[in-house]
C-alpha cells in the first residue's frame, strides 16, 4: 500500500481565467525552469547515468550488443529501470512542489509512494492509445492529447488510475487542436535544445557521450514539464463543468480500450515471436 505523501503545488506562474499565451507559458516555464535547475540536477544526474547504464549495456549480466538472460541481468535492468523512472518522477515533483520544502532525499521517498499508481496510470493511458492508433490512427492522436496532463492530474490533485485519465480528457475537451499546437511546439523545442547540446558533446568517445545526451534529456524535460504544468493550471481554471454522468460513461469507454488494448498487444507479442521462430 501506498504511503499518503502529499505535495503543496507550487505558486503558478501563469493566473488567468483563459488559456495562457505561447509567449506567457515560454517566459512562466523559464523562470519556473531557473528556480528550479539546481534540485532537478541531483535527479537528472542519477536518471541520466541509469539510462545510460540500460542503453550501453553496462549492468552485471548485459553485454553492449544483448542482454543476457540471467538472474542477475534481469534484476540489474529492473533496478536500472525503476531508478529512471523514480527520477522521472522526481523531476515531475520537483516542478510542482516548492524546492524548499523537500529534500533530494523527501522527493526521493514522495516519489517511490507513488511509483505504482504512477505505472498503474502510464500502462491504462498506452493500452487505451494503442487501442486508438488502431482505430485508424487518428483516434489515437486524439486519446493522446486527452491524456497530456494526467501527471499533473496525478500528482496535484491525486487522482489515481482512470480518474486521472478522465480529468485529464475534461481539460482538454474542445481544446485538442490547441493542446496539440502546444505539444508540437514542445516536442520542436526539446528537439532543438538536444541537438544543439548533442552536437556540443559529439566529439566524446561514443560511450561517455550517449551518457551525456541522455543526462541533457533529463535536464531538458524539466522545462517542457514547467510549461506543461502552467499550461494544466490555466486550463483547470477554466473547466467548471465536468460532469459526472460524463465521467462514468467515458469510464467504461476507456476500461474497454483498456482490454482491447491487452489484447493487442498479446496479439502482437504472440506474431513476433512466430515471426521470430521461423
Amino acid at each position: 500500500m501506498e504511503s499518503e505523501h502529499t505535495v503543496a503545488p507550487a505558486t503558478a506562474e501563469v493566473t488567468t481565467s483563459s488559456v495562457p499565451t505561447v509567449k506567457t507559458l515560454v517566459q512562466g516555464a523559464w523562470s519556473l525552469y531557473k528556480k528550479k535547475i539546481k534540485s532537478v540536477v541531483p535527479f537528472a544526474l542519477i536518471g541520466g547515468v541509469a539510462t545510460w547504464m540500460l542503453d550501453t549495456g553496462f549492468l552485471p549480466g548485459q553485454n553492449s550488443e544483448l542482454l543476457i538472460l540471467t538472474l542477475a541481468g534481469v534484476l540489474a535492468v529492473m533496478v536500472g529501470v525503476y531508478i529512471m523512472l523514480l527520477s522521472s518522477l522526481s523531476i515531475f515533483l520537483v516542478i510542482i512542489t516548492d524546492s524548499k520544502e523537500i529534500s533530494v532525499l523527501n522527493t526521493y521517498k514522495i516519489a517511490q509512494s507513488k511509483i505504482i499508481s504512477y505505472l498503474w496510470i502510464t500502462i491504462l493511458a498506452s493500452l487505451i492509445t494503442i487501442c486508438g492508433l488502431f482505430l485508424f490512427i487518428i483516434p489515437g492522436i486524439v486519446v493522446g492529447l486527452w491524456f497530456s496532463f494526467i501527471m499533473y492530474a496525478f500528482l496535484i490533485e491525486n487522482d489515481k488510475g482512470m480518474s486521472a485519465l478522465l480529468k485529464s480528457k475534461e481539460y482538454v475537451r474542445g481544446k485538442e487542436l490547441l493542446i496539440f499546437g502546444h505539444t508540437i511546439l514542445l516536442a520542436f523545442i526539446g528537439t532543438i535544445i538536444s541537438g544543439i547540446a548533442g552536437i556540443a558533446v559529439m566529439w566524446l568517445p561514443k560511450t561517455i557521450e550517449i551518457g551525456a545526451n541522455n543526462i541533457i534529456s533529463f535536464l531538458v524535460a524539466p522545462f517542457l514539464a514547467a510549461y506543461m504544468f502552467l499550461l494544466y493550471t490555466g486550463l483547470r481554471t477554466m473547466t467548471t463543468d465536468i460532469q459526472p454522468q460524463t465521467q462514468v460513461t467515458w469510464r467504461k469507454v476507456f476500461t474497454a480500450m483498456a482490454i482491447f488494448g491487452v489484447i493487442a498487444c498479446t496479439a502482437i507479442s504472440m506474431l513476433l515471436l512466430s515471426l521470430s521462430s521461423v
